[in-house]
């Protein structure tokens, strides 16, 4: 496989991009670009690159789908189920328009709802299809992934999490989502080692640029933290599909950065404060037997270097980085890929 330059094209597409590209909840990633980026594949452009933890993140997203959809919705749901029942008067004059707004509204509702579950169902099926055909190259999520991962963790090579919008995670949710950053990273980085470099660009597409790179500053573009690039070729991140089809349409070579807008970059990211979790119930602990009754504490590890981790039956504490913590998320991984038991249940 060779672009048109003399050089390989690899794309990646983090979970969140897929599971747009399923939902189409919001613009960029919609259906015509995904049809474009298989065209590129047919006709030998570029080949996309597919982590196999990428797989197991939208396979759990997928099974996961309907119960978080109707609890998403919930509120919302409240809020139009008032509009609809709320039987004031407000003007005699606009009676019947009233009327007939509500009963339009509350027959609406639950028919594009329906609609919207089937659609994204569809959309899921479509990847997961593509999953299955195989038309992709391969990043296995072995041990040595794991190990590289966990040792990357405990040397600091790790962007600063940052406080996305709306973000509802605990702090051990976002650690285990931080632990899979790294182990998608890795897995590139070991699928590279057999290809080589050189020659070859890496397409990097996710909508959490602050998981692995730095935001773009003044009229400049987000970049691959420098904490992440070794191992890896020449990368430009992207936030959507329809901007990285476009540049592969217009044949654009993948340009390092300058340093200076590095410099800029990650003076702009320590000036923002890390994201610590929300201050509310930040680690659930001792949920056994009955999940009904657990202990909640907001008390953190006794320092920097412990965490919790999820296991069978509740969660426990472990030193970062520990053959013990390595070996626990292993675990933890395995027994929702193989029972489809949700982390700390």
């Amino acid at each position: 496989m060779g672009g048109v330059r003399g050089v390989r094209i690899f794309v990646f597409l983090d979970t969140n991009i897929l599971i747009r590209i399923a939902t189409q909840g919001k613009p960029g990633c919609e259906q015509e670009r995904w049809r474009e980026l298989h065209k590129l594949v047919a006709d030998s452009r570029v080949t996309i690159i597919v982590p196999e933890i990428v797989r197991l993140e939208f396979e759990k997203f997928h099974d996961r789908f309907l119960s978080d959809f109707h609890k998403k919705l919930e509120k919302f749901g409240a809020n139009v189920k008032a509009l609809v029942e709320d039987e004031k008067p407000y003007w005699n004059e606009m009676t019947d328009l009233l009327g007939s707004f509500r009963q339009a509204v509350g027959s609406s509702w639950g028919t594009m709802k329906t609609e919207k579950v089937a659609d994204c169902q569809h959309g899921c099926q479509i990847i997961e299809r593509w999953f299955r055909d195989g038309n992709f190259q391969d990043a296995p999520f072995s041990e040595r992934v794991l190990l590289r991962a966990k040792q990357w963790l405990v040397a600091g090579r790790v962007p600063p999490s940052k406080d996305p919008a709306n973000d509802e995670r605990t702090k051990c949710e976002r650690l285990l989502d931080g632990d899979n950053d790294l182990c998608i990273i890795e897995s590139l980085i070991a699928m590279f080692e057999q290809s080589g470099t050189a020659d070859a660009e890496l397409l990097f597409c996710t909508e959490n640029i602050p998981d692995f790179g730095l935001e773009a500053v003044g009229d400049g573009e987000p970049i691959l933290h420098p904490k992440l690039r070794d191992g890896l070729p020449k990368t430009k991140l992207f936030t959507n599909l329809g901007s990285l089809v476009q540049f592969v349409h217009d044949n654009h070579p993948v340009e390092e950065p300058k340093p200076e807008d590095v410099e800029r970059a990650l003076q702009a990211e320590a000036a923002r404060p890390a994201y610590d979790g929300p201050t509310t119930v930040q680690y659930e602990f001792g949920r056994l037997a009955n999940p009904n009754k657990f202990i909640t504490t907001t008390t953190p590890p006794p320092d920097d270097n412990m965490v919790w981790v999820p296991v069978l039956g509740g969660w426990q504490q472990f030193r970062r980085g520990s053959l013990e913590h390595i070996q626990a998320m292993k675990n933890a991984i395995l027994l929702e890929e193989n029972t489809g038991k949700r982390l700390g249940d």
